[in-house]
C-alpha cells in the first residue's frame, strides 16, 4: 500500500506527523517505517501472539475500517504483556492452561477495544493481542520499527530482515514496496525524506 495507486495510504506512511513522528514519540527515539499493509480479515477469530519476535521494538498502528465491537473482530489486548518480565509469566501461565489439551482455557485478563471508523490503534509489537468473531472486515496497519542507527550493524541487519519481510514480494512491478513512494519524496515533505534515507542507510532502497 506504497503505490502511487494509493495515495492516502502513501502520505499516512511519514507524511502526517501523528503517525511517523508519534511513533518516535511513544518510542522515544527515531524510527523506521514498514509498508502498509491492506488486510481482509476473514476467519472468526485469532489466537494469542504477538507482532515482532526480535528485540529490536517498534509500534504498530491499526485502522479497522467497519465498527467493530467486542465479540465482532474488536482488538483484544493484555495490558502490560509487551514487558519481558509480564510475558515471561504468562508464557509459564499459559504452559499449564488446560486448553492445551483440549479442555476449557483458563481465562486470559484481555481488554478489548472497540472502535468506529477514522479511530486509530496504537500499540507495542510485542504486546500480545487477538480478536474474537466478527466476518469478513478490512483493516489498513503500519509499523514503525526502532532505527539502531549505524554503530549498531548486527541490529541495522534484523531491521532491514523484518522492513523487508513485512510483505511478500507479490507483483512487485505492479504493486512495488517503495519505489513510487520514494520518488515522490521532496523539499515539500522532509519527514518523508528523512524516511528515505533512514531506508536508504539500511539497504532497503
Amino acid at each position: 500500500m506504497s503505490a502511487d495507486r494509493a495515495p492516502l495510504s502513501q502520505a499516512l506512511i511519514a507524511d502526517d506527523p501523528r503517525l511517523f513522528q508519534g511513533s518516535t514519540a511513544l518510542l522515544g527515539r527515531p524510527t523506521v517505517p514498514t509498508p502498509p499493509i491492506a488486510t481482509c480479515f476473514t476467519g472468526r477469530s485469532t489466537p494469542w501472539h504477538t507482532d515482532q519476535g526480535p528485540d529490536i521494538g517498534g509500534i504498530k498502528f491499526l485502522v479497522h475500517l467497519e465498527p467493530r465491537a467486542a465479540e465482532t473482530g474488536a482488538l483484544r489486548v493484555l495490558p502490560g504483556s509487551h514487558d519481558p518480565g509480564f510475558a515471561a509469566r504468562m508464557e509459564s501461565y499459559w504452559s499449564a492452561d488446560p486448553g492445551n489439551q483440549g479442555f476449557a482455557a483458563w481465562p486470559a485478563p484481555a481488554v478489548a477495544l472497540p472502535t468506529e471508523p477514522g479511530d486509530v490503534l496504537a500499540f507495542d509489537v510485542h504486546l500480545r493481542h487477538s480478536s474474537v468473531g466478527g466476518g469478513r472486515r478490512l483493516a489498513w496497519s503500519i509499523e514503525y520499527l526502532s532505527w539502531p542507527g549505524l554503530a549498531a550493524p548486527e541490529a541495522m541487519r534484523v531491521v532491514r530482515e523484518l522492513v523487508d519481510d513485512t510483505v511478500d514480494d507479490v507483483e512487485p512491478e505492479r504493486w512495488p514496496k517503495w519505489r513510487e513512494w520514494a520518488a515522490g519524496a521532496s523539499a515539500a515533505l522532509p519527514s518523508r525524506q528523512v524516511a528515505v534515507d533512514r531506508l536508504r542507510l539500511l539497504g532497503v532502497l
